[in-house]
């Protein structure tokens, strides 16, 4: 199993982005669960009480936007697609020492540029307290190979009830959720550096070739789309992977 490192709950205070440079984090907020690779960014806006997670050797950087009302499409924590004007502009936000009005000017064009990701990158969790501590057991083995009506049987349903309720309240049927949690391991595996024929045989494929076809049937992009910047950097065989994450706002980059 990856080893990720937990952060304890933060509020956020105002509008965050943040950027992931290298590695994944995967935020939680309320009953939504946030994967968000290398290349891609998450929005969390103010008043946010959210959690999160990185797998080894992740890099992040955290630009706060102040003094601006949520878009409407982003009024909950979103993962995004971070195309390369949004990512110039907010590292400008970052290092800017101009006025106050020139960064909200930035600002404004940055969060013009915001485009949401894929669907599949967000989990949502059941709200019936069974199913939910159903899905968590999901989470903590994800690639887990119990048929479906074993995990009905724990709820004490039939598996077509356990697929319509998960329907009605995450908005996708049970083997679709199981497929999305499998495939987000897959996405950490990866982006921390596994090839296509290791990831498939980790989450219990018999070769790429499958993998990759149900692969692409969920997120509509190959798995090699989840490789950007895997490589992992050299460090001594001591060093601990918690200092090659960073995590910096705007009061902290402007001093």
């Amino acid at each position: 199993m990856l080893s990720l490192f937990e952060s304890p709950p933060s509020l956020a205070v105002t509008h965050e982005l943040v950027l992931v440079h290298r590695g994944t984090l995967t935020a939680r907020q309320g009953n939504r669960i946030l994967l968000v690779p290398d290349g891609f960014a998450l929005w969390i806006p103010a008043g946010s009480l959210y959690t999160t997670s990185t797998t080894p050797y992740t890099s992040v950087q955290k630009v706060r936007l102040r003094d601006r009302p949520s878009p409407v499409h982003l009024a909950v924590p979103t993962a995004l697609e971070w195309i390369a004007p949004a990512r110039s502009r907010a590292s400008h936000i970052a290092f800017d020492a101009g006025t106050a009005a020139s960064v909200r000017d930035l600002e404004a064009v940055v969060l013009d540029l915001l485009t949401p990701a894929p669907a599949m990158l967000t989990i949502t969790l059941p709200s019936e307290a069974n199913l939910r501590e159903l899905a968590e057991r999901v989470l903590l083995d994800p690639v887990g190979e119990h048929p479906t009506d074993l995990y009905a049987a724990l709820v004490g349903i039939t598996p077509r009830t356990l697929s319509d309720r998960f329907r009605r309240q995450t908005g996708v049927s049970w083997p679709r959720w199981r497929s999305t949690v499998t495939m987000h391991h897959a996405v950490l595996l990866l982006n921390h550096g596994g090839t296509v024929g290791e990831v498939a045989h980790r989450v219990g494929y018999a070769g790429p070739s499958t993998f990759i076809s149900a692969f692409a049937r969920l997120f509509e992009v190959k798995p090699s789309t989840f490789k950007r910047g895997t490589s992992r950097p050299s460090a001594r065989a001591d060093a601990d992977p918690r200092d090659a994450v960073s995590s910096r706002g705007v009061d902290d980059l402007r001093g």
